[in-house]
């Protein structure tokens, strides 16, 4: 069944074509997965394929119900029902304090609440914990109806889509399977286009050398010389032109053979943004942060109780745990100088909030990096071009910025300021998938301290080398990657499961050594009694 069909779509930022797609069709069922460069024009041609931006030239037909899940935008519609809330947000409600992941929570019950056959999705993990990615996975598995949905998260594109669509420089190419089948399928395109472009270069430049020898070859051909006799200069003469008419014919025949080679393009090159990060002065002291007993929440809800934990200076840092348990808050804490906060004296703090209050949306790109950085405009402008910021672009104001462009230009002030200690809150919302391995791989070889907020699984892997999780409202600090912490845990789990089954096999024991049945052999029942109190007490011994 047909829910969307465009035809010759057209529509212009300016001068430039961020949309050229002559045929697009949406059927039930589809499960796509729409990918592209920060401010490439995603967002735009869902708004173009809704109705809620008219393209320039072009039809678009919905047959049928499509829900939206906006990126920056609240959501639209009324509130979904109760039981619906409950199970994004669990025992939580609606309230004025909530977290960036709660508030998607909300908005995902919209999303979820509505009678759709088309759910069109732009970033819907945005502020997402890993528990409420693995829910709307879920869902959108469960769906009936048709998906296109925008994400940088990997792993649920992986997981739901069974075709991508690119878009870049305004057209559409499409790829089926899920991104990883994307990846390879682009790498061959691109590696197939290559030899083609390189193989077209050679033939080109041997028709060329060709030409030029043969030419060469028909004005070499000299006038016979003086001395020889009438008859011999005319059979000389003969011979020659004879040759040189051969030669020309020759040269003709290259020619054509030259203006008939079909031309090849270079390919693109497969090449991301490149996040620059200065060199940061060194902290002296080895404790780069210390917090002490520090108490997180709002009235009438405690989220952290008197938490303790140290950042060494060098090391990256991810604090990760459930929406709403106070990370956001504690960083905040931690900027602000909170009692029970101590940073280093040496210690010169970057923020980079998941609010992006940084910017200012009547200002340039330019104009926002210049204000805060005592760098020249002439590097200020190289490390935005790097970002992708080319040009004009620069010039652009921050409130026309797409999600992912408004990321890239905080970045950019946060990074070109004197700092050596790197405090990030969700750095990945928004970004592209290519701008997220280059800010993973440029944090890691960074020299400063680093301790930042993400539910990105990836990121956290290819980042973090120490983990501070919320449990329970205290802090769990784990010297070591996020992979070794997740294989602890589970591992605690397992022992948790083992300590269950031993607790209950110690109260069945208990309850006969108690009052004996006439076949219990007391003697054996004690020491099976001796035995699980000694197994409980070493697997207890094993978690403290």
């Amino acid at each position: 069944m047909l829910l969307l069909r465009a035809r010759n779509l057209k529509h212009y930022f300016g001068p430039r074509c961020i949309v050229d797609i002559p045929a697009l069709d949406v059927y039930m069922g589809d499960r796509i997965g729409l990918l592209g460069r920060n401010g490439v024009g995603k967002t735009t041609l869902l708004k173009i394929l809704l109705g809620m931006i008219k393209p320039d030239e072009g039809v678009v037909e919905v047959f049928g119900e499509a829900a939206y899940l906006p990126q920056l935008e609240e959501a639209a519609g009324a509130s979904p029902d109760g039981a619906l809330l409950r199970m994004w947000l669990g025992e939580g409600d609606v309230h004025a304090n909530m977290s960036g992941g709660e508030e998607t929570r909300v908005k995902l019950a919209h999303l979820f609440s509505k009678e759709a056959h088309l759910l069109v999705v732009d970033e819907p993990t945005t502020n997402l914990d890993m528990q409420g990615i693995a829910m709307l996975e879920d869902k959108l598995k469960r769906f009936s109806g048709a998906i296109l949905l925008v994400s940088h998260d990997r792993e649920l594109l992986d997981g739901v889509c069974s075709e991508i669509w690119e878009l870049e420089q305004g057209k559409l190419t499409t790829y089926p399977g899920n991104y990883t089948d994307f990846l390879r399928l682009r790498q061959l395109k691109y590696e197939t286009a290559m030899a083609e472009y390189e193989a077209y270069v050679r033939e080109r430049e041997h028709l060329q050398q060709a030409i030029r020898t043969q030419a060469s070859k028909a004005r070499s051909i000299k006038k016979a010389p003086s001395r020889m006799g009438i008859s011999e200069a005319r059979l000389h003469k003969g011979t020659a032109k004879a040759k040189g008419s051969k030669l020309e014919q020759s040269v003709r025949a290259l020619e054509s053979r030259l203006a008939r080679l079909e031309v090849k393009e270079k390919p693109m090159e497969l090449q991301g943004p490149t996040v620059d990060l200065q060199p940061p002065s060194p902290i002296g002291s080895e404790i780069a942060l210390m917090v002490h007993e520090l108490s997180v929440g709002f009235p009438g809800k405690d989220l952290l109780k008197a938490v303790s934990f140290v950042v060494r200076r060098g090391e990256k840092a991810a604090l990760v745990g459930p929406n709403g348990t106070g990370k956001t808050t504690l960083l905040k804490r931690i900027v602000g100088g909170a009692h029970g906060v101590k940073l280093a004296g040496s210690v010169k703090l970057g923020w980079f909030s998941q609010g992006l209050e940084v910017l200012r949306e009547d200002k340039t790109v330019l104009e926002n990096v210049l204000e805060t950085t005592a760098y020249r405009p002439e590097l200020v402008r190289t490390v935005l071009a790097r970002l992708l910021f080319r040009g004009d672009d620069v010039h652009k104001p921050v409130a026309v910025l797409s999600g992912g462009e408004r990321v890239k230009c905080a970045f950019a002030k946060v990074f070109l300021a004197d700092v050596n200690f790197l405090i990030l809150d969700e750095p990945t919302n928004y970004l592209d998938i290519d701008s997220i391995e280059a800010l993973g791989s440029v944090l890691q070889d960074y020299a400063g301290t680093v301790l930042f907020v993400s539910h990105d699984r990836r990121f956290i892997r290819q980042v973090a080398n120490r983990i501070l999780a919320v449990e329970d409202q205290y802090i769990v600090d784990f010297a070591g990657t996020y992979d070794e912490y997740q294989s602890r845990r589970r591992s605690a789990d397992r022992s948790n499961d083992k300590l269950l089954v031993l607790q209950n096999r110690l109260a069945e024991i208990t309850g006969r050594l108690a009052v004996p049945g006439p076949e219990d052999d007391m003697e054996l029942l004690d020491q099976q009694f001796r035995e699980l109190v000694e197994e409980i007490r070493r697997l207890k011994s094993q978690h403290s």
